[in-house]
């Protein structure tokens, strides 16, 4: 497997990789200071270029319209989805792929993960859950039930959001958030309870 990005989400990938006997290639990052060193071990062979992905690949880049236009620009043989070996996921749960759930993360059953996203370190995602394509869940997010989460929302670190609530496209919500309402697409929210911020 090529792991493309070499920053802290890549060494975070690596780690779940290595716990989940995955093996990882190379790494690629466009940062041109990394190119012939090592990061965990592992190589950084070059830049991120369509003609070096001969083998499955996993992009492990934090930002989700980064990942989102590499996802779009890329084609590798088929892009890996990563479980950490310590995640609770119920066995109906459909997982997209590209997609990793960290350490300690919880999703019940009924859920729907998308393609790309991130559940990051002990989230929890409740029963029925929709979460689209691209979204990062940070850690120690807890979801309750039947919630929707469009493509590209940033859910911040320790945010709660509370039961049957739908949250749009490419939205923001700011860390430790409790999000007791819906809210649209392309808007920031923060607060307890959240409130729109712009």
């Amino acid at each position: 497997m090529i792991i493309i990005g070499g920053g802290g989400h890549g060494r975070v990938i690596i780690d779940l990789c290595r716990k989940a006997e995955e093996r990882v290639a190379a790494i690629l990052d466009d940062d041109s200071a990394k190119h012939e060193t090592r990061i965990l071990g592992i190589p950084v062979t070059g830049g991120i270029h369509t003609d070096r992905l001969s083998d499955p690949a996993f992009l492990a880049i934090g930002d989700n319209k980064t990942r989102y236009h590499l996802a779009e620009k890329l084609n590798p043989p088929s892009w890996k989805t990563l479980i950490h070996p310590s995640a609770t996921i119920a066995d109906d749960v459909q997982i997209g792929e590209g997609t990793v759930v960290m350490a300690g993360a919880v999703i019940q059953t009924g859920s729907r993960i998308g393609r790309h996203c991130i559940i990051n370190t002990g989230a929890c995602i409740d029963h029925d859950c929709r979460v689209g394509d691209f979204v990062h869940v940070g850690p120690n997010c807890s979801f309750g039930g039947e919630i929707g989460i469009e493509e590209g929302t940033w859910v911040g670190l320790g945010s709660t959001i509370v039961n049957q609530v739908q949250i749009g496209k490419w939205a923001i919500v700011g860390a430790g958030s409790t999000v007791t309402k819906s809210a649209p697409a392309e808007v920031k929210i923060s607060g307890s309870p959240a409130v729109i911020k712009g």
